[in-house]
């Protein structure tokens, strides 16, 4: 196996642990550079596999429609870049396609594929079991906010996600041939999962059992696999904040809710709304019932499914176009398992992540080696024919693309990376009240990041908190980004809002309330919105109208104290 083939492997199971400390997106785009690096590694060395041509027909029709898609919607740039904190638009799909076909070409049998891989693996589930048992002790390497583990992922259910296909890959290949390395990965995998107190993963390793109970070695599969589940439900019940987590179902009212939405979404817009638009378009679907059992706070930026996220972007031509080409990859696997016993741990790796999938998202941290190893259980052997000099020069180009579109896309998330630290400044900076600071922090994260369109947006929502005490220099600088933050993204109501507020500091309510009705026209929830409605109406002498929207900012957040302390103000003033 050629070298460059088994450094890209290494570097791209690396991918899920490259974060950049201090950033104001830890994980994102250093695992997004790292991973199209690895790709363009592996693209770079001669390969013995392929995928089914039919599977990369349709994910190439998959693209086209989801650029037609995002072109007929405002905002077209944004969309087909990708926004944070996933970006996940036309480059990062490149990436996870390119992995798919990269997983194809580096191997070609499941013995290839365990050469390629049982070692990164072996090593991914170490590291990331030192660092879930360091979180477990209370010392959090990496700064990670939250009340579970999320690792170098940054997230539980992607961490439980990754490891649980880790788990499925070692431990299948344990029962083809029993190696030390490769049953202590295992173990150290399914440790991991059991930390991160996510059902969607738990539900991933029993589908893994159930999966390589038709590899053939059923009898060995059901010993082995009860074993597992036992030995899984006792690490789960023995780690508090697992067991507590497994007994909740606040999450899964909240998925059941979100679902819903989503689906009165597509009945809406039965084609899709378009690549990294959901953030702005699902607000409108929510009602109080999703106020009072999840909350306005974080909203969702998909729909936690892969079905409805694939249709959210492109509508049921996306959705057949991907399903068809999972189905005959599917079977291809299969087909092809019959006779190598090998790809039954692939095709459970695969299964795993599909069935995270179900309640979860796809990301830059998970779903490159995802892709990879499904398109190494799909892979057939090249078909050595005699070429015409046209075809063999072709065959040569198309390499060289992969190549450089990844090296492309390496870079640019790479510089994008080093610009996460002076984005966090900007916004450190801003909290703090110094404002000449944090607008030039802003400005050279924006040099690094000249693509990204959430940035000015986050700059003018923080200089917004200043603002609203009334800095005119916080206001200035708030309408400078939120003017440049809504050419590109101009559905977005938080950055609407900000804008409200330097209009509001600046004493232009015609223009606060002109921003404040649209802000409230996409996203009808946010209490921030409400407030400052509120503060606009008072100042025109409308207390009745300020008392509503305070009232209801209220009733979205009842811990407000903001609004709580202006209702009361207003309350004052009407009463004299």
């Amino acid at each position: 196996m050629d070298v460059r083939t088994r450094v890209g492997a290494w570097l791209l199971v690396g991918s899920a642990l490259a974060v950049v400390p201090g950033g104001f997106d830890t994980f994102a785009l250093p695992k997004l550079a790292v991973a199209a690096l690895a790709i363009a590694v592996v693209l770079a060395a001669p390969g013995g596999g392929r995928l089914p041509v039919p599977v990369v027909g349709l994910l190439a029709a998959g693209v086209v429609i989801g650029v037609v898609v995002a072109i007929v919607h405002p905002g077209v740039a944004a969309s087909l870049v990708g926004r944070w904190p996933r970006y996940e638009g036309l480059p990062t799909a490149a990436v996870y396609a390119s992995a798919l076909i990269a997983g194809a070409r580096s191997v070609t049998s499941g013995q290839s594929a365990r050469d390629l891989l049982e070692f990164p693996f072996v090593a991914l589930s170490g590291v990331c079991a030192v660092a879930a048992v360091f979180d477990l002790a209370g010392h959090d390497l990496l700064g990670f906010e939250g009340h579970r583990i999320g690792g170098f992922l940054g997230n539980a259910s992607d961490l439980g996600m990754l490891m649980a296909l880790v788990f499925a890959v070692l431990a299948g290949w344990q029962l083809v041939e029993r190696t030390g390395v490769g049953a202590v990965g295992a173990a150290l995998a399914l440790f991991v999962v059991a930390t991160t107190g996510s059902r969607a993963a738990y539900l991933a390793v029993v589908a893994v059992v159930a999966v390589l109970a038709l590899s053939g070695a059923r009898r060995r599969v059901v010993f082995a696999g009860s074993g597992v589940l036992v030995f899984l439900a006792a690490l789960v019940a023995a780690i508090p904040g697992s067991r507590d987590r497994i007994l909740s179902g606040h999450t899964v009212e909240g998925r059941e809710l979100l679902w819903g939405e989503t689906l009165r979404l597509l009945r809406d817009h039965p084609w899709g709304v378009g690549p990294s638009r959901f953030v702005d378009a699902i607000p409108r679907y929510h009602d109080w019932t999703w106020i009072d059992r999840v909350g306005w706070q974080n909203p969702p930026d998909s729909a936690h499914m892969w079905v409805l996220q694939v249709a959210v972007i492109g509508g049921l031509p996306l959705l057949v176009a991907v399903v068809a080409a999972a189905v005959l990859g599917a079977q291809e696997a299969v087909r092809s398992a019959a006779h190598d016993q090998l790809r039954w741990a692939l095709i459970a790796g695969v299964v795993a992540y599909g069935v995270g999938l179900l309640t979860h998202f796809t990301g830059p941290g998970t779903t490159p080696i995802a892709a990879f190893v499904a398109g190494a259980a799909c892979t057939r052997a090249a078909v050595q024919e005699s070429r015409t000099p046209a075809t063999a020069t072709r065959a040569r180009r198309l390499p060289v693309l992969g190549v450089t579109v990844m090296a492309v896309i390496a870079l640019g998330a790479g510089l994008g990376a080093v610009g996460e630290r002076s984005w966090q400044r900007g916004v450190d900076l801003a909290a703090a009240g110094d404002i000449p600071a944090a607008d030039a922090a802003f400005v050279r994260a924006r040099r690094w990041l000249p693509w990204d369109a959430d940035l000015p947006g986050i700059a003018a929502q923080s200089f917004a908190g200043a603002a609203s005490s009334g800095d005119d220099a916080a206001a200035k600088a708030t309408l400078r980004w939120a003017d440049r933050a809504l050419e590109r993204t101009p559905r977005s109501a938080p950055t609407l809002t900000a804008r409200a507020v330097a209009a509001i500091t600046l004493r232009d309510g015609v223009a606060a309330q002109r921003d404040l009705d649209r802000a409230l026209a996409i996203d009808p929830w946010d209490p921030r919105t409400w407030i400052q409605v509120g503060v606009v109406r008072a100042a025109s002498g409308d207390f009745d109208g300020a008392e509503r929207a305070l009232a209801r900012a209220l009733r979205i957040d009842p811990g407000n104290a903001q609004a709580a302390g202006l209702l009361r103000q207003v309350r004052g003033l009407a009463a004299e």
